[in-house]
């Protein structure tokens, strides 16, 4: 019965996921090894469901987002499926400090997993992915492939376009097709209202645990696309005073046409009363020389948020606090007071 419902909810809710896959018909599937690189949302885990019934292998790597409260020594961790120590008590896995890195180790699982399971006759593998993560491990792990054909790579997401861009400008070819649905209509029209209003709230609920409130706070809102521009209206829904920068001078136009106050550059009377830089470019959006404008600033708060999961708008910033000592001292900013990375303070 709870198997019944659930494919009634699915029905509901993914009406033109359903329709295929009925169309498809149990089987359809049956020779595809599946590695699903997302994040863990009730609509993805459905959708893996779809898939398995339609008689592929699926191999889910979950993408989490990071932890509200990150449990020291490392925020991400990834855990293989059945290990345990030497007691038999927790399981043993990879734990690092950086996203990204724990991701990769999970993907290079997940592909060791299906480029050694056993078919009669060639493996056929589909990768789908939001991120762009597999291309290097997959030439690293060639010598495993044996009799493997890659069927191909679904993209959902601009990162994972550049990421296959820049692997083939390093390496002159990709021996499978790669397609995109990150610029499709359905993408474009509905999602980014979606992921911007998650967002928000996420950035109201930081807010409540900082025993603060969004409204009214002074946003410097980094891009003004798609993504952008549904998290500025949002923003001035709350009553938040919001400012815009971007480097398009359509968007540009966009944005003034629409209301709201453009800037060119970061300035220091911008940080003037502790304001929230929200980057939605993802791509590199506040570097260093920016942070410096910050301490030149009277604030001694900042708040950064980024719209994207890997915070890839502050890499630089972000390689400054977790990086080593040398790092820090090759890309210091100023020779004033000493700048500290402190957690949040969180409710006891």
């Amino acid at each position: 019965m709870a198997e019944l419902a659930r494919h009634m909810d699915i029905a509901q809710r993914m009406p033109v996921t359903a329709e295929l896959a009925r169309r498809m018909g149990p089987g359809a599937l049956d020779d595809l090894i599946i590695i699903h690189v997302n994040h863990l949302l009730m609509d993805i885990l459905d959708l893996n469901l779809v898939l398995t019934e339609l008689g592929a292998r699926v191999i889910y790597v979950p993408v989490i987002y990071s932890e509200n409260k990150p449990i020291p020594p490392a925020p991400y961790a990834v855990i293989r499926p059945g290990a345990q120590n030497g007691n038999g008590a927790a399981p043993q896995g990879f734990a690092s400090g950086r996203f990204s890195a724990a991701v990769n180790y999970a993907v290079r699982a997940a592909m060791e997993t299906a480029l050694t399971y056993p078919v009669d006759g060639p493996r056929r593998i589909l990768l789908i992915e939001d991120g762009g993560y597999h291309y290097d491990i997959q030439k690293e792990l060639d010598g495993l492939s044996g009799e493997t054909v890659f069927v191909g790579t679904v993209e959902q997401t601009v990162a994972g376009i550049r990421a296959a861009r820049a692997y083939l400008r390093q390496n002159g070819s990709i021996d499978h097709p790669v397609i995109s649905v990150a610029r499709s209509k359905a993408k474009m029209r509905f999602e980014n209202q979606f992921v911007a209003l998650r967002v928000i709230e996420e950035l109201a609920l930081l807010f409540y645990q900082l025993e603060e409130f969004l409204s009214l706070k002074d946003v410097l809102l980094v891009g003004y696309g798609i993504l952008g521009r549904a998290a500025a209206f949002l923003l001035r829904g709350r009553n938040c005073h919001v400012m815009v920068k971007d480097l398009d001078e359509v968007v540009i136009h966009a944005a003034e046409t629409e209301g709201f106050e453009v800037f060119e550059a970061f300035q220091p009377e911008m940080f003037d009363s502790a304001p929230i830089v929200l980057g939605m470019t993802g791509v590199p959006a506040f570097s260093m020389h920016d942070f410096a404008v910050f301490l030149a600033g009277p604030s001694p708060v900042l708040y950064l948020a980024s719209g994207s999961s890997k915070r890839v708008e502050f890499a630089d910033l972000i390689n400054y606090f977790e990086g080593d000592d040398g790092y820090r001292a090759s890309r210091s900013t100023s020779s004033g007071p000493t700048v500290t990375a402190c957690p949040p303070r969180w409710p006891t």
